[in-house]
């Protein structure tokens, strides 16, 4: 039997700060339909939480679906790039 051992990335060992990298992919589109700028990124607080309880993905992954599903909610557009 092989032995594994596994630990948790999410903002225990390392801080993604995704929010200001996010902020500055999605700024101009907030700004250009009025969304609240604290709200969107309090969703995408949530909804990334969510991703991580889902089955595993990799944490890239997590974040450009995260990233897709915020941007459609608040009405913006996602584009490839963006994520």
């Amino acid at each position: 039997m092989r032995k594994l051992v596994s630990f948790d990335c999410y903002r225990t060992l390392i801080n993604f700060d995704t929010r200001t990298a996010t902020h500055e992919i999605v700024k101009d589109r907030l700004a250009e339909l009025g969304v609240d700028p604290e709200q969107f990124h309090h969703d995408a607080y949530v909804m990334r939480f969510q991703g991580v309880l889902d089955a595993y993905l990799p944490y890239r992954e997590i974040v450009r679906r995260t990233l897709r599903n915020v941007m459609t909610l608040h009405g913006l557009e996602y584009r490839d790039e963006d994520g």
